[in-house]
């Protein structure tokens, strides 16, 4: 068996790990290796308790215990013998292959003693007609041997094909991390990702496949960008949607929940169980995050939400001893700019500004546009925001030429904790709809806002980490009381419990209570598009002849 019909996956390094004649290439972290971990290490028997076996057991990552227990910083650099990454889960897979096969040998065992017992004796009697019988059907059974060959083998195909996507199915909402993978167990080829598409991933065919006849693996190729796969002629370019896998060629939508806003373990619980909670899985999410690194930084905004992260930082940088540094740009005397430099002063952080002209904002345009591939102007000046920052960062020659670019963000607290104002007009009208509007805005984050920040990131070299958006953190606060993060339709603050982590964990109230500010408003990015870019610039024209540059 080879690997040569993998060689066109252009994404991954091509470098592949095997288990149990399972191949495996993986790029990215996987954050709750201990915890998976520790379901592997305590499974002796792969026959024992088969159903709770084969459904990874669905309480791994609900019970508040565990997780804080588990991930805490007192024993997450002890020196056990775990899997890391890729090795963790291709045993996963493995383990998931082998409980399937064995739940299902037993059950045919079982069956096929039934069916003996029950045939004994109805064979003897029907021997003699059989014989007679059989002399007469041999010719025709030979005819269809070939047949039924061949049907076994579909349908080997398409059990074997099943199998894999069932264990996707149980193992893909269990991984918490930023990751992208290719799998092959000798028959099928499964290429999947993250549940919020922090690795991005691009596909699309050399051929037009009308035909049923052409094998659609053969024709597919894979980038980390839409451009690679442009300039080999692919004109219909589309991304794997987060929580979905390419199975042979064929995207597939997982049944999956990788959200639940009804953990029961998480219900009718004190205002200080949720707060004290969430912030130690903001401080756990960073840790991991950051778990292996010398130096991070922090796109810092002074807004509520990067300055928890970068406060909490601020003190695993001294437990863990990590060098940290967080980056602010803006206009000359932008909103933000101000504030970041009273907070750095007030918090002692070490702080690198960058301030933005019209002339540096004139030659960026290009370039986001190749990037986000959309004329929408609020997009465009979030994209701004985003590549100045990241351009700050590799240009800092506080990271070494051989330092892994990582930065920290505060993405995802709005969308959890209420912080736009376009929830105070559900809360009003639609208040019951609420939980569920939080969890469709994570849902949906890589289409709205991950795709774009991780891309125009990449431009600089810089990988972008969000910790609020930790698989863990997610289903905690999608459980968290509306109350304790709106208080009314009124609510101009919103986003009570983090603002109350914030005092806790000395952030003063003038930027705990800062009120929501998005970062091309209050870097003043957004004034300077629409005075004196927009007018001499067409987005949608430059647009227009941006995939025919790569094409032809």
């Amino acid at each position: 068996m080879t690997l040569t019909n993998l060689d066109h996956i252009e994404f991954l390094n091509n470098h592949f790990i095997s288990f149990n004649g399972i191949y495996l290439s993986f790029i990215g972290k996987i954050y709750n290796f201990k915890e998976l971990n520790k379901f592997l290490i305590n499974i002796n028997d792969v026959s024992n308790d088969i159903n709770n076996n084969i459904n990874l057991n669905n309480n791994i990552n609900n019970n508040i215990d565990d997780i804080l227990n588990f991930d805490s910083s007192n024993n997450f650099n002890s020196n056990h013998n775990y899997f890391h990454n890729g090795e963790l889960l291709i045993r996963l897979f493995d383990y998931y292959f082998k409980a399937y096969n064995n739940s299902n040998n037993n059950n045919n065992s079982n069956s096929s003693n039934n069916s003996n017992s029950n045939n004994s004796d109805s064979n003897s009697n029907n021997s003699n007609s059989n014989n007679n019988n059989n002399n007469n059907n041999n010719s025709n059974n030979n005819n269809n041997n070939n047949n039924n060959n061949n049907n076994n083998n579909n349908n080997n195909n398409n059990n074997s094909s099943n199998l894999i996507l069932m264990a996707a199915e149980s193992i893909l909402p269990k991984l918490n991390g930023d990751f992208l993978f290719c799998l092959f167990d000798g028959e099928n080829t499964l290429i999947s990702r993250d549940f919020l598409g922090s690795e991005l991933l691009f596909y699309g065919f050399t051929l037009n496949l009308k035909s049923e006849d052409l094998d659609r693996l053969k024709n597919i190729h894979f980038a980390q960008n839409r451009k690679t796969l442009w300039m080999k002629g692919i004109s219909e370019v589309k991304p794997l949607k987060p929580s979905n896998v390419i199975l042979n060629g064929c995207e597939i939508k997982l049944k999956s929940q990788f959200f639940s806003t009804n953990i029961d373990s998480y219900q009718n619980q004190s205002y200080s169980f949720y707060k004290e909670n969430l912030k130690k899985l903001i401080y756990n999410s960073i840790l991991k995050r950051v778990y292996g690194l010398s130096k991070v930084g922090v796109i810092f905004s002074g807004g509520v939400d990067s300055t928890i992260v970068s406060q909490i930082l601020k003190k695993i940088a001294v437990e863990k001893n990590i060098e940290y540094k967080i980056y602010t740009i803006g206009t000359e005397n932008s909103k933000d700019l101000k504030i970041a430099k009273q907070i750095a002063d007030d918090l002692n952080f070490p702080l690198k500004t960058l301030t933005v002209n019209d002339e540096m904002i004139k030659e960026a345009i290009k370039p986001i546009l190749d990037t986000i591939e959309e004329a929408d102007i609020v997009k465009i000046g979030v994209g701004l925001a985003v590549y100045f920052a990241t351009k700050l960062v590799n240009t800092d020659d506080f990271f070494g030429k051989n330092d892994k670019k990582v930065v920290l963000t505060g993405q995802g607290a709005d969308e959890l904790f209420g912080g736009y104002n376009r929830f105070l007009e559900t809360y009003k009208n639609r208040k019951d709809y609420i939980k569920m509007e939080f969890k469709h805005d994570i849902e949906n984050m890589y289409h709205v806002n991950v795709e774009r920040d991780v891309s125009i990131a990449s431009l600089n070299n810089t990988t972008l980490m969000s910790p609020f958006l930790d698989l863990n953190l997610i289903n905690f606060a999608l459980n968290i009381p509306l109350e304790y993060k709106i208080k009314s339709g009124e609510d101009l603050l919103r986003k009570h419990i983090l603002r109350d982590i914030a005092m806790d964990i000395g952030i003063p109230p003038y930027v705990a209570l800062r009120g929501k500010k998005a970062a091309q408003y209050g870097s003043g990015i957004h004034k300077i598009l629409m005075k004196k870019v927009l007018k001499d610039f067409d987005f949608e024209d430059y647009l227009k002849n941006l995939k025919n540059k790569y094409l032809y």
